[in-house]
């Protein structure tokens, strides 16, 4: 069966590294988008196994500095904001353990839970601000999982994203990225280029090669 692209729906794919520990990955040529053979997913109760291993928490301070690379840099857009109106935020993917809305708790702004395996309520529909780190290389279906981020965000929202992006220098099947088997997407520079462009993005800043700052926008920006 042709493979055809989960983000950009671009049918220009190729195999990018086959077998690697019994699992294959494919690139679109079009978007960059390096994803894992859906054939190898886990499922949702596999994931959780491995999640629930985790000891991400507000009481590790790693973790926490971690986090603040994110967050740091996005917090003179989220007091913009504020300057304007009460705001609302959301940590979409906030795992078994909620850290990143105590950290903003801290700083005086609300911050909600959302989590598919861990926390599927939503207190609102929509979100004058989002975080989501460490959370879209798990995205099975990204077309789908970032409308669904945009669904959740206000127009001229912030949204900040945290992913280690893939580049040419790097040795794929050697990438600590690539050895974990929950993550099944894989951004390049031009991946995000392309997100901006299908989503109507606009980039604010990309302050490291792993975070990016974007505005929802309405419509097209170009």
């Amino acid at each position: 069966m042709e493979k055809i692209c989960p983000l950009c729906n671009s049918g220009d794919i190729e195999l990018f590294t086959a077998n690697l520990r019994e699992r294959d990955y494919y690139k679109c040529n079009h978007c960059y988008l390096v994803f894992m053979d859906a054939k190898f997913h886990l499922d949702l109760s596999q994931q959780k196994l491995r999640y629930d291993l985790h000891e991400n928490t507000i009481l590790n301070q790693g973790y926490v500095s971690f986090l603040k690379k994110c967050i740091n840099p996005s917090l003179p857009y989220l007091q913009k904001l504020k300057n304007q109106k009460e705001v609302r935020g959301l940590d979409y993917g906030s795992g078994p353990n909620p850290t990143l809305s105590k950290i903003l708790s801290e700083l005086d702004y609300q911050v909600d839970d959302y989590d598919p395996i861990y926390q599927k309520n939503l207190r609102f529909q929509k979100y004058d601000f989002i975080y989501s780190t460490e959370v879209w290389e798990h995205f099975r279906e990204p077309a789908h999982d970032v409308q669904k981020v945009k669904n959740l965000l206000k127009p001229e929202g912030i949204l900040s994203v945290m992913t280690y992006t893939w580049d040419e220098t790097i040795d794929f099947t050697s990438w600590h990225y690539a050895k974990d088997e929950t993550h099944t997407s894989f951004f390049h520079k031009k991946t995000f280029n392309k997100v901006q462009e299908l989503f109507h993005f606009k980039l604010l800043e990309n302050p490291l090669s792993s975070v990016w700052i974007f505005e929802n926008q309405t419509e097209s920006f170009t």
